[in-house]
C-alpha cells in the first residue's frame, strides 16, 4: 500500500473540510467560517488560513445571494452593513497581533452562551431592531478581518428576530458578500494575502463548489420548523470546536 504524502493528507483533509464546512453553508446560508477555520487551523498557519477561508466565503455568499436574491432586504440589513465596516479595522489588529488560540476560546465562549440561552427559549424582545444591529455589526466586522468567523453575532441576532428561513438566508448572504468585500482588499493592503494563501484558497475550491451545490439542495428540504434550531445546533457546535481548539485540546 503506497503511502500518503504529508501533502496528500493535508489535500485530501482540507477537502473534506471544504466540502463539509460549505455544505453546511449552503444549507444554512453560514457556517463555512465557523465550521472551517477551527479544523484547518490545525493543518495550517492562521495567518494563511483566514485569509483563504475569508476568499471561500466571498464566493460562497456570492453564489448563495444569486440563489435567493429576491429575498434581499437591504432596507432592514443597511444598519448592519454600515456597523460591520467600523470592526473591520479592529479585526486586523487582532489578526496581526493577539494570540489565535485565545481569540478562538473567547469567540467559542460567547458563541455557546448565546446559542444554549436561544436554544433554551430565551429571546430578547428587540424592537429597534435598526438600533440593535449597531454592536452587532460592529463585533462582526471585527471577527470577518481577525479570524473568518463574522457569523456569531449576526445569526443570533436574526434567529433572536425570527426571520424566516429564505430570508434569513437572503440578508446573511448579502451581508457577507458586502463585508467581505472590503475585507479581502484590507487583508492584501497588510501583506495577509500572500502567494502561499491564494494557492490554498483554489486548490480547495473544487471541494467548496461541491459541497455548496449539496448544501443548496438540502436548504429546500428542511422545514421552516427545523430550520433555526439546526441553525442554532450548528451554531453551538462550532462554538465547543472553537474552544477546545483554542485550548489546545486537539
Amino acid at each position: 500500500m503506497i503511502g500518503l504524502t504529508e501533502f496528500q493528507t493535508l489535500l485530501l483533509i482540507g477537502g473534506m473540510v471544504t466540502f463539509l464546512a460549505a455544505a453546511i453553508a449552503g444549507m444554512a446560508g453560514f457556517g463555512y467560517g465557523l465550521t472551517s477555520v477551527p479544523l484547518l487551523i490545525l493543518l495550517l498557519p492562521p495567518k494563511v488560513v483566514v485569509p483563504a477561508v475569508t476568499t471561500h466565503i466571498f464566493l460562497l455568499s456570492l453564489l448563495i445571494m444569486l440563489d435567493v436574491r429576491k429575498n434581499v432586504d437591504v432596507r432592514r440589513i443597511w444598519p448592519l452593513m454600515v456597523a460591520g465596516l467600523l470592526g473591520l479595522p479592529l479585526g486586523l489588529y487582532v489578526l496581526l497581533v493577539l494570540s489565535e488560540s485565545v481569540l478562538r476560546t473567547i469567540v467559542g465562549l460567547v458563541t455557546v452562551s448565546f446559542a444554549l440561552a436561544l436554544l433554551l427559549g430565551l429571546n430578547l424582545a428587540i424592537k429597534n431592531e435598526k438600533l440593535g444591529l449597531a454592536p452587532v455589526g460592529v463585533a462582526s466586522g471585527l471577527l470577518a478581518s481577525g479570524i473568518a468567523m463574522a457569523g456569531p453575532p449576526v445569526i443570533l441576532f436574526f434567529s433572536n428576530q425570527g426571520m424566516p428561513k429564505q430570508v434569513f438566508r437572503a440578508n446573511l448572504a448579502a451581508y457577507f458578500v458586502y463585508l467581505n468585500s472590503l475585507t479581502i482588499p484590507a487583508h492584501i493592503a497588510s501583506g495577509l494575502f500572500t502567494g502561499e494563501v491564494l494557492r490554498y484558497a483554489l486548490l480547495f475550491l473544487p471541494t467548496l463548489i461541491a459541497g455548496m451545490v449539496v448544501g443548496s439542495v438540502l436548504s429546500r428540504k428542511v422545514p421552516e420548523s427545523l430550520f433555526h434550531r439546526v441553525v442554532l445546533v450548528i451554531v453551538l457546535c462550532t462554538g465547543l470546536l472553537s474552544i477546545t481548539s483554542g485550548l489546545g485540546v486537539f
